[in-house]
């Protein structure tokens, strides 16, 4: 499990390695960008709503938005909304929110674009 994944105001607890449905989530994967980028926007799987080219912290990035419209494991109409960082070799870093968060949908997305607005890539 991954230091510092989920964040939220309130207070959570994080059981076997499954963490809750936080306000944001940040994580890393060990995927190619354009292999996570796909995944995110598999129209198998989901709607894409948003599909922007970003910078973030200097590299290249993509901001999407999605609704599920498979459980994935999310049920289907669930909104995701997410930058996806491309890494190199290190694979991607991911920054999300999504609708099941039981906040401020429309907060949680400018917390997450504040995030990546700030993030500084080592």
């Amino acid at each position: 499990m991954q230091a510092c994944r989920w964040f939220d105001p309130r207070p959570f607890t994080v059981e076997g390695g499954e963490g809750p449905f936080t306000a944001v989530e940040i994580y890393r994967d060990d995927v190619p960008f354009d292999t996570a980028v796909a995944g995110m926007t598999d129209p198998a799987v989901a709607r894409t709503i948003l599909r922007e080219r970003h910078s973030v912290g200097g590299g290249r990035a993509v901001r999407v938005e999605v609704e599920t419209t498979a459980l994935i494991p999310l049920p289907g109409g669930t909104r995701i909304y997410a930058y996806i960082i491309d890494l190199g070799s290190r694979g991607v870093l991911v920054i999300s929110t999504t609708s099941l968060t039981n906040m401020d949908y429309p907060a949680t997305k400018r917390i997450v674009d504040e995030t990546a607005r700030t993030l500084r890539v080592f």
